[in-house]
């Protein structure tokens, strides 16, 4: 029986990554192709950016729905840490990771991100509070992390996890690093892929640690991202 178990597990693993990938960069590819200039066709570019941010959790009700776990899944976004210290691991981890991956990146003789211009950093405000709301627990982390992460602890434990669900994770994001005016597309992807694995470790132990939260991830993620357009 318990093969039978581990068969459904990699069927519902291997079908959430299917749809998530799916849905996201088909509404992602076309943005990239025209910002490019490889096809005529100019589609609006936040509303696919902001769609497609939300293929994880969208991904993950269904899959819950299909069981009647969904109405437990959208709990998680109602729970909140007891332990102020979670907050702290979640606002200032991020910038520990970042520094490690870009430290390792020009030693490996690449260079610096680019900064943006001082008059663009009050945009860093707005973008905060916007990918802790869409890109954070509505957008991917209720799918990521609320819903993959426990099933793939439970099995690999949390490091393997950590190092399968990082990859797929950043590898999920490439297109918009292709994408010209997101900013990713200031980054090198190198740099991304290399801070994604201690990321998610971390990550998921602001989760197991917050009792089955996503809120802390919108912390955790949206300094990451919140850099001025």
């Amino acid at each position: 029986m318990r093969w039978k178990a581990g068969w459904h597990v990699g069927q519902e693993l291997g079908l959430f990554f299917a749809v998530t990938f799916g849905a996201a960069w088909g509404l992602w590819l076309p943005a990239v192709l025209a910002g490019r200039g490889l096809i005529p066709w100019h589609p609006p570019t936040a509303p696919l950016v902001v769609l497609g941010s939300a293929a994880p959790s969208l991904t993950a009700l269904w899959l819950a729905g299909r069981n009647g776990s969904a109405g437990a899944l959208l709990a998680r976004l109602g729970r909140w840490m007891g332990s102020p210290g979670w907050y702290a691991l979640a606002l200032l981890g991020p910038a520990a990771v970042m520094l490690v991956a870009a430290g390792l990146h020009v030693l490996l003789e690449g260079q610096v991100p680019p900064f943006p211009p001082p008059g663009r950093w009050p945009l860093v405000f707005v973008n905060l509070a916007v990918v802790a709301l869409i890109g954070g627990p509505l957008g991917e982390e209720l799918g990521w992390r609320g819903w993959v992460w426990p099933i793939l602890r439970g099995h690999l434990g949390p490091l393997g996890s950590s190092v399968v669900l990082g990859l797929l994770w950043a590898l999920w994001h490439l297109p918009l690093f292709l994408l010209p005016g997101t900013p990713q597309a200031e980054l090198p992807f190198f740099w991304y892929v290399v801070q994604a694995v201690p990321l998610t470790l971390r990550l998921g132990r602001v989760y197991d640690g917050s009792g089955g939260s996503v809120l802390p991830e919108a912390a955790c993620c949206s300094p990451c991202c919140s850099t001025p357009l």
